[in-house]
Protein backbone atom coordinates (compact mmCIF):
# COMPACT_ATOMS: atom_id res chain seq x y z
CA UNK A 1 0.00 0.00 0.00
CA UNK A 2 2.90 1.71 0.64
CA UNK A 3 3.98 2.26 -2.85
CA UNK A 4 0.85 2.88 -4.08
CA UNK A 5 0.43 6.02 -2.28
CA UNK A 6 4.38 7.01 -2.88
CA UNK A 7 3.37 6.69 -6.40
CA UNK A 8 -0.05 8.46 -5.85
CA UNK A 9 2.33 11.61 -3.80
CA UNK A 10 4.70 11.58 -6.90
CA UNK A 11 2.00 11.99 -9.44
CA UNK A 12 0.66 14.83 -8.18
CA UNK A 13 4.11 16.86 -8.73
CA UNK A 14 4.22 15.88 -12.52
CA UNK A 15 2.36 18.76 -14.09
CA UNK A 16 3.90 21.39 -11.60
CA UNK A 17 7.66 19.50 -12.94
CA UNK A 18 6.89 19.67 -16.63
CA UNK A 19 5.65 23.31 -16.32
CA UNK A 20 9.09 24.50 -14.36
CA UNK A 21 11.15 22.21 -16.73
CA UNK A 22 9.46 24.26 -19.90
CA UNK A 23 10.08 27.61 -17.95
CA UNK A 24 13.55 26.57 -17.05
CA UNK A 25 14.12 25.46 -20.63
CA UNK A 26 12.86 28.64 -22.55
CA UNK A 27 15.47 30.61 -19.86
CA UNK A 28 18.04 28.73 -21.64
CA UNK A 29 18.88 26.66 -18.48
CA UNK A 30 19.32 23.03 -18.03
CA UNK A 31 16.83 20.64 -16.76
CA UNK A 32 17.83 17.46 -14.64
CA UNK A 33 15.10 15.06 -13.22
CA UNK A 34 15.55 12.74 -10.62
CA UNK A 35 13.85 9.05 -11.06
CA UNK A 36 12.19 7.76 -7.89
CA UNK A 37 12.13 4.28 -9.65
CA UNK A 38 12.92 2.52 -12.73
CA UNK A 39 9.99 0.20 -12.94
CA UNK A 40 12.26 -2.51 -13.70
CA UNK A 41 10.25 -5.27 -10.74
CA UNK A 42 6.91 -4.23 -12.55
CA UNK A 43 8.14 -4.42 -15.92
CA UNK A 44 9.85 -8.38 -15.03
CA UNK A 45 6.39 -8.93 -13.52
CA UNK A 46 4.18 -7.86 -16.73
CA UNK A 47 6.99 -10.34 -18.61
CA UNK A 48 5.90 -13.16 -16.28
CA UNK A 49 2.26 -12.37 -17.41
CA UNK A 50 3.44 -12.79 -20.51
CA UNK A 51 4.62 -16.15 -20.46
CA UNK A 52 8.58 -15.14 -19.90
CA UNK A 53 10.98 -16.21 -17.15
CA UNK A 54 13.53 -14.30 -15.12
CA UNK A 55 16.38 -16.13 -17.75
CA UNK A 56 15.33 -15.18 -20.99
CA UNK A 57 15.67 -11.66 -22.71
CA UNK A 58 12.48 -9.20 -22.37
CA UNK A 59 11.33 -7.64 -25.56
CA UNK A 60 7.58 -6.10 -24.75
CA UNK A 61 5.87 -4.64 -27.92
CA UNK A 62 4.10 -1.61 -24.95
CA UNK A 63 5.69 0.81 -22.38
CA UNK A 64 5.38 -0.49 -18.67
CA UNK A 65 3.79 1.96 -16.85
CA UNK A 66 5.73 1.51 -13.22
CA UNK A 67 2.51 3.25 -11.78
CA UNK A 68 -0.43 1.71 -13.17
CA UNK A 69 0.99 -2.17 -12.77
CA UNK A 70 0.96 -0.74 -8.92
CA UNK A 71 -2.43 0.55 -8.98
CA UNK A 72 -3.64 -2.76 -10.93
CA UNK A 73 -1.67 -4.95 -8.05
CA UNK A 74 -3.37 -3.24 -5.34
CA UNK A 75 -7.11 -3.36 -7.20
CA UNK A 76 -6.25 -7.09 -7.46
CA UNK A 77 -5.32 -7.79 -4.03
CA UNK A 78 -8.45 -5.56 -2.57
CA UNK A 79 -10.77 -6.45 -4.50
CA UNK A 80 -10.10 -10.17 -5.98
CA UNK A 81 -11.79 -12.13 -7.87
CA UNK A 82 -12.64 -15.72 -7.87
CA UNK A 83 -10.52 -17.58 -10.35
CA UNK A 84 -11.52 -17.58 -14.36
CA UNK A 85 -13.12 -21.00 -15.43
CA UNK A 86 -11.52 -22.97 -17.67
CA UNK A 87 -11.71 -22.14 -21.61
CA UNK A 88 -12.66 -18.66 -20.33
Amino acid sequence: HLRFFRSLCISSKVDLAITTAKIALENDHCVILGLQSTGEARAKDAAKLTGLDDNEEVVLDDFVSAPKEGVLRIIQTIFSLPPKPRGV
